[in-house]
């Protein structure tokens, strides 16, 4: 939704109101004129006011009220649909996975010095490619994290943009909405005082 500007708002305000002005001076002044003057203009505040709600609902992938009522009619219905007897499952042998584990060659009594050597140079060997192993799994858990810290910062400014564009743009809308709302109930609740203005002003 893009957010109408302040000189634009006011110029569609005053639009409005030339529109219902037109109307009664089109239909004679009379008390009746201006009270369907004044009608037209609240509903012309009641759709800016139900077209910023729309527009609000459609920013943030909300569901339009026909939606939301179609979905609240299928929830009914699937609450009422019998519901299907389940299917047993049978019993069967689970089978099991096996889980590879590294196990360094540890070294035994009664070994002689040089195979008790060799039996520790092996196992230094595992664990520097155990401590590279991690250095990399630790890596690539890092390049994950930053990924994801990036994304999170495009989404928070991608909703502190649309929060403020739904502050201003429904506020101005708003304020649309309630002029001719206003103005509107003036009209129809003092039809004849302002039937009998407009004729002393004519007169005059």
């Amino acid at each position: 939704m893009k957010a109408l500007a302040p000189p634009r708002v006011l110029l569609v305000a005053i639009t409005g109101l030339l529109i219902a002005a037109v109307m009664v001076w089109a239909l004679g002044g009379t008390p009746t004129a201006i009270s369907v003057a004044g009608l037209v203009l609240q509903s012309f505040g009641l759709c800016v006011v139900a077209w910023g709600l729309y527009q609000t609902r459609c920013l943030f992938d909300h569901p339009t009220l026909l939606e939301a009522l179609r979905n609240w009619r299928d929830g009914i219905a699937a609450a009422c649909r019998p519901s299907q007897p389940r299917e047993a499952i049978p019993r069967g042998a689970a089978t099991a996975t096996g889980i590879a584990t590294a196990s360094a060659a540890g070294v035994r009594p009664g070994k002689t010095l040089e195979e008790r050597v060799t039996a520790l140079e092996s196992n230094i060997d595992e664990i520097r490619e155990d401590i590279k192993r991690r250095e990399e799994e630790v890596t690539a858990v890092r390049g994950e994290v930053k990924q994801e810290r990036q994304e999170r910062e495009r989404e928070i400014k991608r909703v502190s943009a649309q929060l403020e564009e739904t502050a201003v743009g429904g506020l101005h809308l708003e304020a649309l909405g309630l002029v001719w709302i206003l103005a509107g109930a003036v009209a129809t609740s003092l039809p004849d005082e302002i039937a009998a203005g407009i004729a002393w002003l004519s007169a005059g």
